[in-house]
């Protein structure tokens, strides 16, 4: 499973919050994929999910292994636990490999970058 972002910026917060020692980074490569339009996508609006989803990663876990086990649809798209805000166009995208259809999905740019140090 490959974890996503639809903008460059909210995948730079998903990988902050992840960082305890910045000194610890390995060379980062923001990479960019082609998605074709009619590749179906489950989507998880923010008001489905429960009261204090955000402290809930057992049940945010359990949710994703039954959707990447089903098989049901290539992508997963969920709101950001950082930024949890209804009707935001920006939301993480769980890529599942294993459905047939990800054969579609292909990679268009690798670029390499580094974070800012004032984040830190």
């Amino acid at each position: 499973m490959t974890y996503c972002a639809t903008s460059p910026s909210l995948c730079v917060l998903e990988k902050l919050v992840h960082v305890e020692d910045p000194d610890l980074l390995p060379a980062l490569v923001m990479v960019r994929y082609a998605v074709p339009e009619e590749l179906a996508m489950e989507t998880i609006d923010l008001a489905a999910l429960p009261d204090r989803w955000r402290l809930q990663e057992s049940w945010t876990q359990r949710r994703g292994d039954r959707w990447h086990a089903a098989l049901a649809t290539p992508l997963l798209g969920v709101p950001s636990v950082i930024v949890p805000l209804e009707g935001s166009p920006d939301m993480n995208v769980l890529i599942n490999h294993r459905h047939q259809a990800a054969s579609a999905i292909r990679i268009i740019a690798a670029e390499p970058f580094a974070l800012d140090v004032r984040l830190f």
